[in-house]
């Protein structure tokens, strides 16, 4: 028995019962409703009963969301609150009324002593999974070997506190519930002798904590689970990662599973390789990852010293994780691509982005002159950085506004890129971090054109630590999240009207 061999429904309903768990559930409390899945689709398939998987994973993710503040009730049971909640889920999902009642009575009767599997094969599996994953009962159906895979996946976390405290709230607002029985049935002891709750504890020298994907895909591929703890080979650095910073796409890039993302992060070294004499244990750095490697969405993360700085004195971990990768984009295409030099004009598209926000604030710092195009609700944002004009692509058409521009600054490609050849004087440059540019086209205007892909590089990191700390670069963070939540902050990236990076915070 596998999690590899286990159905997982893939479906709009199953991606936004994860979505809507993740978004008001704690970390403690997804991860067990999705040991409930597991836990459940083990059982079922071992037993050869005939379920809908779609349902029983609809019905595990959404269980306790009764417990929740924003959907708990004062009158009635918390799975009833749940049930009835799934009800208007599965109704949003568009499933029909009876589909839509099963799951609503499949969360109802895990609260039930048991339930009969020829007449609801769901809800019996949930009764099972649910009573397995809270005080252990039935543990004969699940292989130790399982049992070790699962949890590693989705960690316990602090479950036992968090739901024996739920319960004990329910029991004493609502004596008469199903909580107030278990409470009165000691679920403390019960939960306490759990055999999942006296699993080893994590091996500190050997395991970590860390978001991984085993399949290529998007954010729906991301767990949270241990992970083997790197060494540094001869010429590395184990960094014990403080934050990280995650960028659109790069879950597309690596070709081999299971992968660590984020390659950009704020730590303090750990550990030294041999060979490596010019860091010391104890350095606060940043830095970019290669790609070919494991980023910094965890505990720790090995990677060649060579790329290794230290961060800017100024600021904390979560500001300098938003640095290395968007602001060395922007450095290496006004720096070492093309060679700004103060007093040229330049025009930077995607002004309030990632990238875009600090090729402002460093052309700015370079002596350039900046245009910039921002959307209308990002405008002011955008002059604040320095921009001396800002122009509102949903209203106006860029080319209308500025001329005889030295450099123009690609963050967006499709058809921006093409509108922007006719607006460089002869001789100037467009640099693309978007898109590969039309070399032909370049000609034809009479400029240049390049298309790059920002690669380590620390000398750059140096001077824009260098701009940080003399107050000429500011980081800008959209968000800071916990670890756990990495999952959400790859899908916020898609979310318009974004300012700068969503930093992942994996430690104090």
């Amino acid at each position: 028995m596998r999690l590899a061999d286990l159905p997982v429904p893939d479906s709009p309903a199953c991606t936004n019962a994860v979505e809507v768990t993740t978004a008001y559930c704690s970390p403690a409390i997804v991860n067990h409703s999705l040991r409930v899945y597991f836990w459940a689709a083990a059982l079922g398939t071992a037993r050869g009963v005939d379920f809908d998987a779609e349902l029983l994973f609809v019905a595990a993710l959404l269980h306790d969301l009764g417990l929740v503040e924003d959907f708990d009730s004062h009158r009635v049971p918390f799975e009833v609150a749940g049930g009835s909640v799934a009800w208007v889920f599965a109704a949003g999902a568009g499933w029909p009324v009876q589909r839509r009642t099963r799951v609503s009575e499949v969360i109802v009767r895990h609260m039930w002593p048991d339930v009969d599997p020829q007449e609801d094969p769901e809800g019996f599996l949930m009764v099972r999974s649910t009573g397995f994953d809270i005080v252990g009962r039935g543990e004969a159906d699940f292989p130790v070997s399982f049992r070790n895979e699962v949890l590693a996946r989705y960690p316990r976390l602090s479950l036992a506190d968090e739901f024996l405290t739920c319960f004990q709230d329910q029991a004493t607002r609502k004596p008469d519930s199903s909580a107030a029985a278990a409470i009165r049935n000691d679920l403390g002891v019960r939960m306490a002798a759990n055999p999942l709750e006296q699993a080893p504890p994590l091996n500190r020298r050997t395991s970590m904590y860390a978001v991984r994907a085993h399949a290529r895909g998007g954010p729906e591929q991301l767990v949270y689970e241990e992970a083997p703890r790197p060494d540094p080979s001869a010429g590395e650095v184990l960094v014990a990662v403080k934050a990280a910073s995650i960028t659109p796409d790069e879950l597309t890039w690596p070709e081999r599973t299971p992968f660590i993302p984020s390659h950009e992060f704020s730590g303090v070294i750990a550990a030294l390789g041999a060979g490596v004499d010019d860091l010391a244990v104890g350095d606060a750095v940043y830095g970019l990852i290669p790609f070919t490697r494991d980023g910094a969405a965890a505990e720790y993360v090995a990677l060649p010293a060579g790329v290794v700085v230290a961060k800017p004195t100024t600021v904390d971990h979560d500001h300098a994780a938003a640095l290395p990768l968007a602001a060395l984009t922007a450095w290496q295409a006004l720096v070492r691509h093309a060679g700004l030099q103060a007093g040229q004009r330049v025009l930077v598209h995607g002004g309030a982005g990632g990238v875009g926000s600090y090729a402002v604030q460093i052309a700015v710092a370079l002596g350039g002159q900046v245009s910039a195009t921002a959307s209308t609700a990002q405008l002011q944002f955008v002059k604040d950085l320095g921009a001396q004009q800002v122009i509102d692509y949903t209203s106006e058409r860029f080319e209308d506004r500025v001329a005889d521009v030295d450099v123009v600054i690609d963050l967006v490609g499709t058809a921006v890129q093409s509108r922007s050849w006719p607006v460089l004087r002869p001789g100037g440059i467009l640099v693309s971090a978007a898109a590969p540019v039309d070399a032909d086209e370049a000609a034809r205007h009479g400029v240049r054109g390049l298309y790059f892909i920002v690669e380590p590089d620390r000398d750059g990191l140096r001077s824009i630590a260098e701009l940080v700390d003399s107050g000429r670069l500011v980081p800008v963070l959209d968000r800071v999240l916990p670890l756990t939540s990495t999952r959400a902050g790859y899908e916020a990236l898609e979310e318009r009207g974004r300012r700068g990076k969503i930093v992942i915070q994996v430690a104090e």
